[in-house]
């Protein structure tokens, strides 16, 4: 099917191709295929019950920010315990798992403030998505 993105000004970009960036594969060869294969499994069972996607909400506790389920922790592990670099890791492969589902999603950049590892806020963006028909129901009745 596809990944679609909602841009600021309201239009609709339907996403044809996407290349993995270089950086990516570096971080992926830290992962064995079977660690991998494990975290692509556990992030589709948990899109399979949202309609609404949040990489923070389906890596981390609910309700411990920062404490994230065993299944993830190796990507933690592998950006040598760097929070920033884990999270970016996790994103790229989320954006992955979206991008080859089998049913048609949106996606829009959130702002969001965060206090980083040295207490201080930063501003950041995180990539929210939306299940197809979710979207266009919630759509027409507003």
């Amino acid at each position: 099917m596809s990944l679609s993105k909602l841009t600021a000004s309201g239009e609709v970009r339907v996403l044809h191709q996407w290349a993995r960036p270089a950086v990516y594969e570096m971080w992926l060869a830290r992962l064995t295929q079977a660690v991998y294969q494990g975290i692509v499994q556990a992030l589709n069972l948990e899109i399979n019950q949202r309609e609404v996607v949040r990489a923070q909400w389906l890596v981390c506790r609910p309700g411990y920010g920062s404490d994230w389920h065993a299944v993830y922790v190796p990507v933690w592990e592998a950006m040598d315990h760097d929070v920033k670099l884990a999270a970016q890791f996790i994103g790229l492969i989320l954006w992955e798992v979206m991008y080859n589902r089998g049913e048609d999603w949106y996606f829009h950049k959130v702002d969001k403030t965060v206090v980083n590892e040295q207490d201080l806020i930063e501003e950041i963006q995180v990539l929210e998505y939306f299940r197809c028909d979710s979207f266009w129901s919630h759509v027409s009745t507003a």
